[in-house]
């Protein structure tokens, strides 16, 4: 038994050597007597230039510049010649901010003339691991309000902690 053990572990030793036999990589070292060390040139190939500030108050090299000079060259096509400007007075003015992102319904202005002073109320489909006080605290503002949210979803919720899985209620205005 033990034999064979041993027989086995060479077979398995000499199959891993001639499938590695193929992918063999010739060692190619220098030949250099051992503690020799290489340099290596690590310096610029072109001429030396000192970089320098610019002393304060010195003028920009851009200076001088202008599009009569810049147009001079055949291939160059500034965005200005080339893309009409449009003329920002005649652009619409930005639309309001939503309420919700302006601090608060008094610091807000109405949107349009009209509109109603109390917003509509809102819906929303109820999913695995909502309560009441969750919903509340999360669009209303606080648990304290999910007595009102059962209250204003009586005709469809039978219990307040019996909340069934796809239903859609109602969710009162939030108050600022």
């Amino acid at each position: 038994m033990r034999a064979s053990s041993y027989l086995f572990a060479a077979g398995v030793v000499a199959a891993g050597v001639c499938a590695a036999w193929p992918f063999r990589q010739a060692q190619r070292l220098p030949s250099r007597p051992p503690g020799t060390v290489i340099a290596l040139d690590l310096g610029l190939r072109g001429q030396d230039v000192t970089l320098e500030p610019s002393p304060p108050g010195a003028a920009s090299p851009a200076v001088g510049l202008d599009e009569a000079a810049l147009t001079e060259r055949p291939d160059f096509q500034p965005a200005s010649l080339s893309i009409p400007r449009p003329d920002l007075a005649k652009l619409a003015p930005a639309p309001e901010m939503p309420l919700a992102f302006a601090g608060g319904a008094e610091s807000a202005p109405q949107p349009w003339p009209g509109a109603a002073a109390r917003p509509q109320p809102r819906n929303y489909r109820l999913r695995d691991g909502d309560t009441l006080e969750w919903i509340a605290e999360r669009f209303l503002g606080s648990r304290e309000r999910a007595g009102e949210l059962f209250a204003a979803n009586q005709d469809v919720l039978a219990r307040p902690d019996l909340l069934p899985v796809g239903t859609t209620i109602k969710l009162p205005p939030r108050e600022y």
